[in-house]
């Protein structure tokens, strides 16, 4: 089987930490996760960046449409939770930039920062 953990209060703006913007990373992508799919080089590293662009083309094409259910949910309570994805969609111009998420991501520094204070303040054993 498979398993996908969307964070949708993360993709609407939402960040851990009361949004003190503890957690930029654009998602959580650990070494871990790398060394699970067999490093850099693999084949199915390789896969995940295709699919990882195609899926975020797939969005983008649907931007106006996931902005206007995004206005929808909130209302007038988060007025730039919509235009906020929005914006996060549409930045991307070339798959480069969008691949640069995955880069941006891989093994960050303020992740692992804000993984250990949880670990810390939660007393959860890695």
């Amino acid at each position: 089987g498979h398993m996908v953990h969307i964070d949708f209060g993360f993709i609407f703006g939402d960040s851990p930490g009361f949004n003190m913007n503890f957690e930029s990373a654009p998602f959580k992508f650990t070494r871990e996760y790398l060394d699970l799919i067999g490093g850099p080089d693999s084949q199915m590293f390789a896969l995940f960046e295709d699919l990882f662009v195609r899926g975020f083309q797939a969005l983008q094409k649907h931007a106006d449409g996931l902005a206007a259910i995004v206005q929808l949910f909130y209302g007038d309570r988060r007025r730039g939770a919509a235009e906020g994805l929005k914006s996060r969609l549409l930045f991307a111009q070339s798959q480069q930039d969008i691949l640069s998420l995955v880069r941006d991501s891989f093994d960050n520094w303020r992740t692992k920062q804000y993984d250990w204070f949880q670990q810390q303040s939660n007393n959860i054993q890695m």
